[in-house]
């Protein structure tokens, strides 16, 4: 019988590039929903937040840009 790698080499950078990327996107989703809730308590694998979710006043101050004016784009001959 031929002589083979470890079972961990058959996986490349690639791949665990994916896990990561995919792991921490995961997270940030929780992160996100767990910010967004109107929860006043969230436990959550061993951490917990507790707060005030109508104490925050939302941010719906719409923000204004001093963007020079965009010339025109017109053909030219």
């Amino acid at each position: 019988m031929a002589e083979r790698d470890p079972y961990i080499y058959m996986f490349d950078d690639i791949f665990w590039l994916t896990i990561a990327g995919t792991f921490f996107g995961f997270l940030g989703v929780l992160v996100q929903g767990c910010i967004k809730s109107n929860c006043s308590q969230v436990k959550f694998l061993g951490f917990e937040c507790v707060r005030d979710p109508n104490a925050e006043a939302p941010d719906t101050a719409d923000l204004e840009m001093a963007l020079p004016p965009i010339p025109s784009r017109t053909a030219r001959r």
